[in-house]
């Protein structure tokens, strides 16, 4: 099995106990970290691997995205003429006016452009979520192609949604099924049932979706908005999570995101189940849906990670808005401390992701995922282990990535891509974007 050497490295490490190990070296075998030590002792235990020097950089564990949507990157600047007021109305005249004109040649492209974009703020994993109604069938093995060709990891789903009648439905439910059952690298790809959201889900389709795909965990939009929550108590006179919890929809493998609207009960419930949750500030903010109580969720043991819905992979990013956002909606500038901040980006989203995968994620150590980012950052002031998220809330998010390894394997080495040609897959990607433009 191939080894890889990454030297002369500033290491913060991440996990429950942080530590900074400045020329430091991360023995990477196959998929996995190795061992970690000093450079030296390293090299000289390690002579015939292939190794590449930090320079003394920072270098950190790659982020992970827990929840987005890839094909969201063919909706920069489009041109959208409808005034929209309201969560339900950007829905209909945004999304999902542009997910019913996907086609199988747009997903792979859209995949790949979210994935270098990511890939440049030091994003190594996505936990991605699907929707192209009228063209389902192989469209989650298109996505699966450009993660393979990239060489980051990913976990897949299909939306499943009622709002474009029964035979979109069940076009759903095969695609995610199918996934499922395919052969894949379970080093790169894992599978998740996907749903929209309980407002587009019928107690049949709910019934039928939990029927099959329990055992493999569900991913869904969760009390997002109001209109989520109004429409379950009108149709079934439950609130979200317990409607969804009724039809086994929550648990250890699932992933509710958003949860903005949910009250004291549900969050007993996620707790309970150990359902997970993604805070994503950014879409929040944009869509003007509200913050959601994460404060509160970590406090009742939930595990709440963190992602982007569709907002490109900039984790630090999104990072440093949630870090925000929570102080000014408390109007208190204790509100979502460093240590929060700690828990959902770093932590807490590498649990999430490690809950789909043969090895964790996270942390510099042995056993461990070997996804590395290697940081063009000089930090102005002492960098230590009791203050490093000052530096990544207020440094990585103008910083440059130098350098990323997943696995054995160097993705991108001096600002530049190793494995794809960038912008001849950009010059594809506008083409493709221009043509779906042109159908909407």
């Amino acid at each position: 099995m191939e080894r890889f050497i990454l030297t002369d490295a500033l290491l913060l490490t991440g996990g429950d106990n942080p530590k900074l190990i400045p020329g430091g070296a991360v023995v990477i075998e196959g998929e996995k970290i190795l061992e970690v030590g000093e450079t030296t002792l390293l090299k000289s235990r390690f002579p015939d691997a292939r190794h590449l020097s930090a320079r003394g950089k920072l270098v950190t564990p790659g982020f992970i995205n827990s929840h987005t949507h890839f094909y969201s990157s063919f909706a920069r600047g489009i041109p959208i003429s409808a005034k929209m007021s309201n969560f339900k109305e950007i829905l209909e005249y945004l999304w999902w006016h542009i997910d019913k004109r996907l086609i199988l040649e747009d997903l792979y492209l859209s995949a790949m452009v979210a994935i270098i974009e990511g890939l440049k703020r030091g994003c190594t994993t996505v936990i991605d979520h699907h929707a192209s109604p009228f063209a389902c069938s192989g469209s989650l093995s298109e996505i699966a192609r450009a993660v393979m060709d990239s060489g980051i990891r990913a976990v897949l789903c299909y939306e499943v949604s009622d709002r474009d009648g029964p035979k979109v439905t069940q076009d759903g439910i095969e695609e995610n099924m199918e996934f499922i059952k395919k052969p894949k690298d379970k080093w790169k790809l894992a599978s998740m049932f996907g749903l929209h959201a309980s407002f587009t889900l019928s107690d049949e389709t709910l019934m039928k979706c939990s029927s099959v795909a329990r055992e493999v965990g569900f991913h869904i939009h969760t009390a997002e908005d109001k209109v989520d929550v109004e429409k379950s108590i009108e149709n079934t006179g439950e609130r979200v999570v317990k409607r969804l919890h009724r039809f086994g929809i929550t648990g250890k493998h699932s992933i509710f995101a958003h949860c903005v609207y949910i009250n004291e009960k549900e969050i007993e419930i996620l707790a309970n189940t150990g359902t997970a949750v993604v805070h994503n500030p950014r879409s929040n903010m944009g869509n003007a849906v509200g913050v959601a109580k994460v404060e509160e969720m970590l406090e009742a043991g939930i595990t709440v990670g963190l992602g982007t819905d569709g907002y490109y992979s900039d984790m630090p990013q999104e990072l440093l808005s949630a870090f925000l956002i929570h102080k000014l909606n408390k109007a208190d500038p204790r509100a979502f401390s460093f240590d929060s901040a700690y828990k959902v980006g770093m932590i807490n989203s590498s649990n999430i992701a490690s809950r789909y995968f043969p090895a964790p994620f996270g942390v510099i150590a042995p056993g461990y995922m070997g996804d590395l980012v290697v940081w063009n950052y000089l930090p102005p002031t002492p960098i230590t282990s009791k203050n490093f998220m000052a530096h990544i809330l207020f440094g990585l998010t103008t910083a440059s990535v130098d350098t990323v390894i997943v696995g054995s394997k160097v993705l991108m080495e001096g600002g530049r891509f190793l494995l794809l040609e960038e912008e001849e897959i950009f010059a594809e990607a506008q083409r493709v974007a221009s043509n779906l433009w042109k159908r909407i």
